[in-house]
């Protein structure tokens, strides 16, 4: 079985862009999307972005849909993307990439 870190070692050439969700999923096969934090849901954000790190990746990542936060209801913004959620959301994975890069001595 190859793991999310080789997949991308042999894919990150031909990824233009990354969508990244964080989701819980509960016993009965149903899931429900999260916060971007690692800890928030059952995804493994964490490994991910480490593995998109380590292979080098230059491509765009972004976090793929967003909560409804604060005033956000329907009506003012699309369903599934909640512009302060996905704010969140970047600058939670932009600091984990500052921490990688801070890992590897850069």
């Amino acid at each position: 079985m190859l793991t999310r870190t080789t997949m991308l070692l042999i894919l990150s050439a031909s990824i233009a862009f990354a969508h990244i969700r964080n989701v819980k999923h509960f016993e009965n096969g149903d899931f429900s999307e999260v916060s971007h934090r690692d800890c928030d849901g059952d995804t493994g954000i964490l490994d991910i972005l480490k593995a998109y790190h380590d292979c080098g990746y230059e491509g765009y990542i972004r976090p793929d849909h967003g909560r409804h936060l604060w005033d956000e209801e329907p009506g003012n913004v699309r369903p599934g993307y909640g512009l302060y959620d996905r704010a969140l959301g970047i600058m939670y994975m932009l600091n984990v990439w500052d921490m990688l890069d801070k890992l590897d001595g850069k």
